[in-house]
């Protein structure tokens, strides 16, 4: 399941934008060739995200949250800026955003609405971190057999 559709793109920078992009014969319909360069900028844009996303998000998204498929649609529209080598500076300009986003989602700076993080072995965070220890006195004696503790309570 792809995160935005064609749709979603020409909604945010308008159906003339994406058809000047892709009418590579210029006939103001799109072939089923023509259609093929949104089908792959889609593609791309959600590789670079799950590329990005996947050590600290289960990817790909099942649900698909609204920052993703904005972040599809944007990355999407430059990929088809960059093929058809028009609004270059646009299009850079755009990547550059959404990198900036997949960051903070990364480094935990902004979160997705009703997404669990992981780690990158595939532990959700929805629960807190946990361990336990046995106590000692100074004299090495055990005072506590075993404490177990949140490691924001310890």
């Amino acid at each position: 399941m792809s995160y935005c559709t064609r749709s979603d793109i020409e909604k945010r920078y308008g159906s003339n934008a994406v058809l000047a992009l892709c009418d590579a014969d210029r006939s103001g319909v799109l072939n089923s060739d023509e259609e093929g360069y949104i089908t792959a900028a889609i593609e791309e844009a959600d590789e670079d995200i799950d590329s990005a996303l996947g050590g600290v998000y289960a990817v790909p998204f099942a649900t698909v949250p609204n920052k993703i498929k904005t972040l599809s649609a944007m990355l999407a529209f430059a990929n088809l800026c960059h093929r058809a080598g028009r609004q270059i500076e646009l299009a850079n300009s755009l990547h550059n955003l959404a990198n900036e986003d997949l960051d903070k989602l990364r480094g935990g700076q902004m979160q997705l609405k009703g997404c669990s993080r992981t780690d990158a072995g595939g532990v959700s965070d929805s629960s807190a971190a946990t361990f336990s220890r046995t106590k000692r006195d100074s004299s090495g004696n055990i005072v506590n057999r075993e404490e177990r503790r949140e490691m924001d309570n310890w």
